[in-house]
């Protein structure tokens, strides 16, 4: 499901502070690489990318290709950075402390 105009400005603003997670040499995407990169979005969702040394139309080619290679919607592509995100399988969080149903309450 492609990400609307808001998301994308919220993904933007997040993406906009934080380091670069991962670097794309001149070896171009592995499936080593693609692994690392599919760990990276399953634990944080958001991953800003950025290549080497690549030019103009080369760099906007390159970043549709490993998003599609890694099923994630590529939010934005500024100079040499790619900022992607995929949603994260949902984690079931436990509960902290007493039950509020509980006696004792």
């Amino acid at each position: 499901m492609p990400l609307t105009g808001k998301q994308k400005r919220e993904l933007k603003q997040r993406g906009q502070h934080m380091p670069d997670d991962c670097r794309l040499g001149k070896g171009l995407f592995s499936d080593e690489f693609v692994g690392h990169l599919n760990r990276l979005l399953d634990k944080q969702e958001l991953v800003k990318m950025r290549f080497a040394d690549l030019e103009g139309k080369d760099r906007k080619a390159l970043a549709k290709a490993v998003c599609q290679a890694v099923n994630a919607e590529c939010v934005q592509v500024v100079g040499r950075t790619v900022l992607m995100y995929r949603k994260g399988p949902k984690v079931k969080m436990k509960a902290k402390g007493r039950n509020p149903g509980s006696p004792g309450s």
